[in-house]
Order: C-alpha cells, then structure tokens, then sequence
C-alpha cells in the first residue's frame, strides 16, 4: 500500500499542471497510513505539508484544514515544544 501512495505522490510532485488537491489526498493519505502504523515522524511532515497545499488551493477556512489539523496534531503531541511557537499549532489549539 505504502509503495502505490509514494508512486502516486511522484507523479502529482513531477508535473507542475497536477491537481493539487488530488496531491494533498494522496500526501494525506500516505501519512495516515503512517500515523495507523505509529510511524508520528513520518507522518506529521506529510500532513503539514498536506495541509499548506490545502490551504493555497482552498483557502485557511476551508473544512477540511480543521480536520486535517485535528489529525496533525495527535501526530505531534508525544514531540510537540510547547516553548516554540507555530502557527500550525495554534490553529490547532496545542
């Protein structure tokens, strides 16, 4: 399963015209595989970066980011540096 979510993500990543939602699907998609498998390391880059391409395409208020940043964030509590402050963190309310 792994392997066809890193293939999909090449091919949205090497052509610019790509769907950039398909992309931040399939980004999703394989962090949630990790984020199952407890693989947090592996899993939060892919969803941050999920949710910026979300964000440029569909706006900071739309739906999906507020789930999306639910999702992050149970990613990044066992690591989260509360004394560093992000922007990703305050909008999900760490």
């Amino acid at each position: 399963m792994e392997s066809c979510f890193r293939r999909a993500l090449s091919i949205f990543e090497s052509h610019e015209d790509s769907d950039k939602v398909k992309l931040a699907d399939t980004l999703e998609s394989l962090a949630d595989l990790y984020r199952l498998h407890g693989k947090y390391d592996q899993a939060e880059p892919l969803f941050s970066k999920a949710i910026a391409v979300r964000e440029a395409t569909l706006g900071p208020d739309h739906p999906t980011i507020g789930a999306m940043l639910q999702i992050w964030r149970s990613c990044i509590m066992p690591k989260v540096d509360t004394t560093k402050p992000s922007h990703l963190c305050a909008r999900a309310r760490i």
